[in-house]
């Protein structure tokens, strides 16, 4: 399915590009012609609006940070780093601002002045690894307090006032795990 831009569109139909954003958002005027002209071609492509773009296009700009173990220090960190910078340049354009911080993974003092520098800036969102429990609880109790949005990922700690987890169900994937133990045990055996 090709997609179309505005500049397609108008060009297919004869007219500016002006013209075609007019049509699409119904906002301005637009003489009765050209209005045939640009509705007959986006019947024709069946256009559909990008309603994600169209969403996230507006004069707000919002600022996410993620809180994670530093990549340098622990490497299984590294893929995730690496798909923070793809996400940092895929939503820029759509006033979406990025920004990774880094803890040290094994030092609990770590976590915590990095998420109180994170608290300062007071972003519309936190993306956060929670390797420390007790700091992970009082932590995300004052980005709530602050109206800040936390989502958490790779624990799946039970924790109020977070919106969702990303990651694997880490009790089912121990499941899977000892049933494919269990059938390579049974096989050893005589």
């Amino acid at each position: 399915m090709k997609k179309y831009t505005i500049k397609n569109i108008a060009e297919l139909a004869g007219v500016s590009k002006g013209t075609v954003d007019r049509v699409i958002h119904k906002r301005g005027k637009v003489s009765a012609l050209a209005l045939e002209k640009v509705t007959a071609v986006l019947n024709e492509i069946d256009y559909k609006p990008n309603l994600l773009a169209r969403s996230l296009k507006n004069t707000k700009d919002y600022h996410i940070c993620v809180v994670l173990p530093d990549y340098t220090k622990d490497a299984f960190w590294l893929p995730c780093y690496e798909g923070i910078v793809a996400a940092v340049n895929e939503f820029a354009s759509f006033g979406v601002f990025i920004e990774p911080f880094f803890f040290h993974p094994n030092d609990v003092h770590s976590f915590v002045e990095v998420n109180k520098k994170v608290l300062e800036l007071a972003p519309d969102a936190v993306l956060l690894a929670p390797l420390f429990y007790k700091e992970t609880v009082g932590i995300i109790n004052k980005y709530a307090l602050k109206n800040i949005i936390v989502s958490k990922f790779n624990n799946q700690l039970e924790i109020e006032n977070t919106k969702n987890f990303v990651g694997q169900d880490l009790f089912k994937s121990g499941r899977i795990a000892a049933g494919l133990l269990q059938m390579i045990i049974k096989k050893m055996q005589p």
